[in-house]
Order: C-alpha cells, then structure tokens, then sequence
C-alpha cells in the first residue's frame, strides 16, 4: 500500500471509455428530459420526495466501506467526504474522527444532510454545498468519495483533486455496472424503444486510477442489490415513473402499476423491489 505518483495524462483510453459510457447515458437521459420538456436539473429534488427511505440509511460497521476505513480512522483524524448526500457515511464517521467536512452539491439534499446532524447532536462536521470540482476545503488525513462518481465525464480530474486533497488515503467506492432491475428494464425499452444505458462501476474505475499511475488497493464483496422501496404502491408508481423519465398519465401510470403488483414486497412496512445482490469494490490507497 505505498504512495502513488500520479503523472499519467487524463485522455488514455480508460479515461475516455469512462468518459463514452457516461456521455451515452447522458445524452439518453437529456433525450427523455427534453420529451417531457425538463431537465434533469431537479433530479435528486424529486426521487427524494418518492422515495423517503433513500434518507434513513446510516452506513454501520459491516458497510464495506466503514470496514475498510476504520483501520485509518482516530480522534485526531481529519476525513474530508465527497458527495456527502444526506450523511450515510459522514453520520457514521464523525464520533470515530476529529472532524469531516461533508462536501454535497446538490440544493434539495443540503437541508436534509443538516437536519440530520442537528438530530444526531453531530458538531464535529461541516457542510459545503459545492460541487467537488470547485469546492475550496482544506487538505485532509482521510478522504471518501463513496458511490459518487458514476455520472462525471471527467473522471479523471474528479480523482486527481480528491488524490491532491488526501495527505494519508483515499477511499473510492462503486458498485459494479448493475443493469436495471425488472420490470424496469423492460419499462424503459417498451416506453423509450432502446435499452437503458448503463453507468460505469468499480472495474471501469480501477483501470482508470491505474492509467493514471495510481495503484489501488481493491476489496471486492457481495453487497444487497440497490435500494428500491416506498411506503405504497402509489409512491412506487410514482416513483418508478420518474425514474423512468415519463410523463404523467393515467395509461402509462396503470402499465407500471401491474407490473409493480407482482414485483414488490412488504419488507418492513415499506414495499420493496426484489433485486439481486451484487458486488461492491472498495478501492483505497495510500499517500
């Protein structure tokens, strides 16, 4: 686990598959935006309002992620976390670390990130609501960017920052490429005439950190699928029709509706979408 030398330029053709498969979902998705006459600018705005649960997760000691973290975590060390969304790492970090700047872009998800805070008591973390590529946070012992990169093109520069901000290690975690669970596969191709294009995931990012000169470390587990849950079946069809970038309408909303029926469970009290486990990886390295 030594230092890395990170002299590779960013345009090697890892970086630029990277870069393909995010612009080719993009463009889709800005596609479906635009029939509907919107942007995906209100994207994280609306799946929180249908999906509530998306809010209530604390990462514990078996998160793969927390696991691989503790070794490097103490009262005296400083953790700076990446794409913080409402807390599901910086909550579980903070008692076991002298402080976190917890760094969130995203407007509708800042108010839900410090009202967690405030009802934990948490005092030791602090929020910045930038973007990564322009937030101004001070270098840190420790820094997380946790299911985060997937959506930027530029990845490449994304991690060269969050390389430069770590005096000690950095934390990357990804899923790996997870297809669209069902029905909604085949909900998106009935509605839309095409498969749904797929994000990168762990793989895609190891090889990229590599082109790059850095050398990770990688723990690869099996982790539960993505979480798909609501509190009714109304929220679910609501829910799923956003996903699915589709416009209100009592057709399409009754199509989603039977295959929801026989999809969901009860799990909880919430109604959940059997999917499949799948794998994580945990790339870290050393400074």
């Amino acid at each position: 686990m030594g230092g890395n030398d990170i002299t590779a330029t960013t345009d090697g053709p890892d970086a630029a598959h990277w870069r393909g498969m995010v612009e080719r979902r993009e463009r889709q998705m800005d596609a479906a935006y635009a029939a509907l006459g919107r942007t995906s600018a209100d994207y994280w705005a609306r799946r929180i309002g249908n999906r509530p649960s998306l809010l209530r997760r604390i990462a514990d000691d078996d998160d793969p992620t927390i696991r691989t973290m503790l070794p490097y975590l103490s009262q005296t060390a400083t953790v700076v976390d990446v794409g913080a969304g409402a807390g599901r790492y910086a909550l579980a970090i903070a008692p076991r670390a002298a402080s976190v700047v917890a760094v969130e872009p995203d407007a509708a998800m800042v108010p839900r990130l410090e009202e967690a805070l405030s009802e934990s008591g948490t005092r030791n973390v602090e929020v910045v609501e930038a973007r990564w590529q322009d937030a101004e946070v001070e270098a840190a012992d420790l820094v997380l960017c946790a299911h985060v990169l997937y959506p930027i093109a530029d990845a490449a520069s994304f991690i060269h920052k969050l390389d430069a901000c770590a005096r000690r290690a950095c934390f990357l975690a990804l899923r790996e490429i997870v297809s669209e669970p069902e029905p909604l596969g085949r909900l998106w191709y009935r509605f839309h005439g095409e498969r749904r294009c797929l994000q990168p995931g762990y793989v895609e990012a190891f090889n990229l950190m590599h082109e790059l000169g850095i050398r990770a470390n990688v723990s690869v587990g099996r982790i539960a699928g993505p979480s798909w849950s609501w509190e009714d079946l109304d929220g679910a069809v609501a829910g799923v029709r956003e996903h699915l970038i589709l416009p209100e309408s009592p057709e399409i909303d009754a199509v989603i509706r039977m295959e929801l029926t026989s999809a969901v469970i009860e799990d909880g009290g919430m109604l959940s979408l059997r999917v499949d486990e799948t794998y994580m990886g945990v790339l870290w390295w050393e400074k």
